[in-house]
């Protein structure tokens, strides 16, 4: 996946504190990696395989060393440093930058940024937060809740009863974390859920409009994101509709190459289906810690089935 600067530079300047010291066609430059460098060794001509297919954070020591070197061979040493396939460079502590180093980014369209943060702090940070935009991410319909420590993704048709089924477990106590639309990424094998947009929590609920969960219900009710542990759709009754009894298979949905436990359950008047989703995770919760009733029930048979050969 490749990204452009300028996606770095709308997404993280408030948190590295970066201001734009070139032109702005320069954002166009594209990151093709989340990989973050000192320009501090390369100067001193002590990586043997240098790669400028980077980010590079220029600090004061770089700044110090320079300011020492005749002028021909400052250009000399930071031509080999700043190539064309560098992604960006950024100044630490505000520093100002030299003439010549300003000149060789001009002339290769690199975009130069200035932050207050020190080097060793703006790489940390870069670095992460460069790792976080190259997680694989989807989007998937739905609405996704914490119920009892599980995130739970509740998808269906449109007007199936989504929001309604969700505004049910949110009184109930459980935690709303996004509507309609849930940003799916993968981080570790492990899939994560949240909303397109921090700190925003609405819901639209037929006939009412857009409800604001956070001023209805309080903080306690909200949570950013969470692990998606089970995916839940909702269908409408078909009595024509051969309907799985007794022992249920166990049925998965792969979500970026991961194994999601899913279920179907199927909506009627007559059924509570916020509290039938209670109970199957609860009962999800009981099977990983040992209990698992489908394979009593298995057990039994086999054993009246001996008792009877006998």
């Amino acid at each position: 996946m490749i990204y452009k600067v300028e996606d770095f530079f709308n997404n993280y300047k408030s948190s590295l504190n970066l201001s734009l010291l070139t032109k702005r066609s320069s954002l166009n430059k594209s990151i093709k990696k989340p990989n973050v460098k000192s320009l501090g060794l390369a100067l001193l001509d002590s990586l043997t395989r240098y790669k400028s297919d980077c980010i590079l954070v220029f600090g004061s020591a770089e700044q110090e060393y320079l300011s020492g070197l005749n002028q021909n061979l400052k250009i000399k040493k930071l031509e080999k440093v700043i190539t064309k396939d560098t992604f960006a460079v950024v100044l630490a502590k505000n520093i100002e930058p030299i003439k010549e180093f300003k000149k060789i980014l001009e002339k290769r369209d690199i975009p130069l940024f200035k932050s207050d943060l020190d080097s060793s702090e703006l790489i940390a940070k870069a670095h992460y937060l460069l790792k976080e935009l190259f997680v694989p991410t989807i989007t998937l319909p739905g609405t996704f809740l914490e119920i009892f420590d599980q995130g739970v993704l509740i998808q269906g048709e449109s007007s199936i009863g989504k929001s309604e089924t969700a505004l049910s477990l949110i009184q109930k106590g459980h935690r709303f974390i996004s509507d309609d639309v849930v940003k799916i990424s993968k981080k570790d094998e492990k899939i994560i859920g949240s909303g397109l947009k921090r700190d925003v929590y609405l819901m639209e609920i037929r006939g009412i409009g857009i409800i604001d969960i956070a001023k209805l219900y309080g903080m306690v009710a909200l949570r950013s994101d969470k692990v998606l542990n089970i995916v839940i759709n909702l269908e409408k009754f078909d009595k024509t509709h051969a309907f799985e009894r007794g022992i249920i298979k166990d049925k998965y949905i792969d979500i970026l190459n991961v194994n999601i436990p899913y279920y179907s359950m199927f909506v009627d008047p007559r059924r509570d289906i916020s509290l039938l989703i209670e109970t199957l995770i609860l009962n999800l919760r009981s099977k990983r810690m040992g209990n698992n009733s489908k394979k009593d029930i298995n057990l039994k048979l086999f054993e009246k089935i001996a008792k009877r050969e006998k």
